[in-house]
C-alpha cells in the first residue's frame, strides 16, 4: 500500500510545470545605471517609469517584455538630465521608449533578447538571479551596456562619457 508521503512525492514529481504570467511591480522595482564621466567620476542615474510582463515557469523567467520611458531618466542633476534628453543623447521626443523583448531563455541564469535604444537594436544576454520574498519573485540583473553597440555616440562629448554603462536591475513580480 502506498503511504500518504509517497503519494505527495509522486504528485510533485508528476505535476506539470507551473507557468504564470506576471506584471512587474514598478513601485518596488528599480532600474539604475552608472557611467564614468571624465574617466574618474561616477555618474549614477535611474529610470523611474517602466513596465513589463514576464512569463515564469517554476519561478524561472521564460519570457520577458519591458518598456522604459526615456523621459523618466534622472541623475539628480537637472542640467545633466536635460542634456541626456537632447538629440545628442537619448532623444525621447523621437525615441520615447527603451524596449527589451526576450527571444530565448536557454537556462535559469541568462535571458536573451532584443534591446532597442533609439534606432539601434541588438540581441543581448542578461545574466540574472531570482529570489522569493513575501509572495514576490525578485529578479536581479547586472549588465554592462556598451554605448557603441547602440550607436550612442555623443559627438564632441563622446570622450567624456565611458563607453561602458553599468546597469543594475531589481524587478519585483507578484506571485
Amino acid at each position: 500500500m502506498i503511504s500518504l508521503l509517497q503519494c505527495a512525492i509522486l504528485a510533485l514529481v508528476l505535476a506539470p510545470n507551473q507557468t504564470k504570467t506576471s506584471e512587474l511591480n514598478p513601485s518596488n522595482s528599480k532600474i539604475e545605471f552608472r557611467a564614468k564621466h571624465f574617466g574618474v567620476l561616477n555618474v549614477d542615474g535611474t529610470f523611474s517609469k517602466f513596465k513589463g510582463t514576464f512569463t515564469l515557469e517554476d519561478n524561472v523567467v521564460k519570457d520577458a517584455s519591458m518598456e522604459i520611458e526615456v523621459n523618466s531618466v534622472s541623475t539628480g542633476n537637472e542640467n545633466r538630465d536635460k542634456s541626456l534628453k537632447t538629440d545628442t543623447f537619448l532623444y525621447p521626443e523621437a525615441y520615447p521608449k527603451i524596449k527589451f523583448k526576450s527571444n530565448e531563455t536557454t537556462n535559469s541564469e541568462v535571458i536573451n533578447g532584443l534591446l532597442t535604444i533609439k534606432n539601434s537594436s541588438k540581441i543581448i544576454a542578461i545574466p540574472y538571479t531570482t529570489n522569493t520574498k513575501n509572495d514576490q519573485l525578485i529578479v536581479t540583473a547586472k549588465y554592462v551596456l556598451k554605448r557603441s553597440d547602440f550607436d550612442l555616440e555623443f559627438g564632441t562629448m563622446d570622450d567624456l562619457v565611458s563607453n561602458e554603462i553599468r546597469i543594475n536591475i531589481e524587478l519585483r513580480l507578484d506571485l
